[in-house]
């Protein structure tokens, strides 16, 4: 019997010996540690569809300033296949003309079904500035100087009314149109009198932004101008989140300290909300820009880190070109050589077939498949 016990004895023991102990098996999260790595087996692997890392050409439709506006519809860049999207522009005057608060969606609303509808992205500018409604500048405290080119009234960037009611309109706009899955990007309008930063440009218009500026507790116009600006930055990424916006160059004043302040606008923007806020110049052509111009420079620093970076054609290049596309061709590779993620072209070259391949190149340059 003494016998029987130890033989017994002896086998559980080389049974436990052959079998090591774990000490976490029952627990799944052990199981990558304790069990065997399983031989790989061949599959098949579906061919990548190619992910677009820009944007692309955009067709410049017609904006909506006055009666009547462009039928969004019928626009040959809503089926024209050499672009990828569409710039829809309009005025906060169009917007709101019935009155303060009173927004006119019908147009936009049109726009982004037939952009949707055509399997084509959107971006979108409404402009303030000269292109103000009327009723702004009549409601209290509301400040304005007279710039320009045709020498109106223009909204004020610094001026706590027109921080109020902008934001309120780009609020209505972004809670609207920002579920657009394909929306692009939002052009930040306010800091000139147009699409662009141009805003005191000359001297009777400095002296007026001094005056103001100063009236309401800042040192010069130069001060007023960053410290508005700042705020409007700010508060479009907070309303457009997480859609990038887009704030155009052009120097706020006409000697080298606006040159200045543009770029400390760009550094803020870039560096506080990097991927959100984007860069765009307006004077691309065949010969322009060049190295070291801030409409090339500034486009190199801001595309390293925002997709929402490009240029807009400064002129129609097919017209005057005697070989066209020539000078269309040199400028979307001038623009892609600064390392443009898109490029808004003109309608009338855009549709002209003759187009087609160079805004195919463009495309494939700017990583748009």
């Amino acid at each position: 019997m003494n016998a029987l016990l130890a033989f017994l004895s002896f086998a559980l023991i080389q049974t436990e010996a052959a079998q090591p102990f774990h000490p976490c098996e029952p627990w799944p999260e052990c199981k990558s540690a304790t069990s065997p790595t399983p031989t790989p087996t061949a599959t098949a692997t579906a061919t990548p569809t190619p992910t677009a890392t820009g944007i692309g050409v955009m067709y410049l439709a017609e904006s909506y300033v006055s009666e009547p506006p462009i039928d969004p519809y019928t626009i040959q860049g809503v089926t024209n296949t050499h672009v990828k999207g569409i710039l829809w522009r309009e005025t906060w005057e169009r917007l709101d003309k019935f009155g303060q608060g009173q927004h006119d969606w019908a147009f936009l609303d049109a726009c982004f079904n037939a952009s949707d509808g055509n399997n084509k992205d959107a971006a979108l500018e409404i402009l303030a500035g000269n292109f103000s409604p009327a009723w702004f500048f009549n409601l209290p405290n509301a400040k304005q100087i007279i710039a320009g080119g045709d020498n109106l009234p223009t909204t004020v960037p610094w001026d706590p009314v027109f921080q109020s009611e902008w934001e309120a309109v780009q609020t209505a706009m972004a809670n609207r149109y920002k579920s657009h899955a394909r929306l692009k990007y939002v052009k930040l309008i306010g800091p000139g009198h147009g699409s662009e930063s141009f805003f005191a440009t000359n001297p009777d218009e400095r002296a007026q932004a001094d005056a103001l500026a100063q009236s309401m507790g800042y040192t010069d116009s130069v001060a007023a101008w960053e410290a508005g600006v700042t705020w409007l930055i700010d508060m479009f990424v907070r309303v457009w989140y997480p859609i990038p916006v887009v704030l155009g160059t052009g120097s706020p004043f006409a000697n080298p300290e606006g040159q200045t302040a543009l770029q400390a606008m760009f550094d803020y923007g870039d560096a506080t909300y990097p991927g959100k806020v984007g860069a765009r110049a307006d004077d691309l052509t065949a010969n322009n820009p060049e190295d070291g111009q801030p409409s090339a420079e500034i486009i190199r620093q801001i595309s390293q880190h925002c997709i929402a970076t490009g240029y807009q054609f400064g002129n129609h290049q097919n017209v005057n070109d005697p070989n066209p596309p020539d000078r269309l061709n040199q400028a979307l590779i001038r623009g892609t050589g600064f390392s443009a993620h898109f490029i808004e072209v003109f309608a009338d070259d855009a549709d002209n077939p003759i187009s087609g391949q160079v805004l195919d190149d463009a495309n494939a340059r700017m990583g748009v498949p």
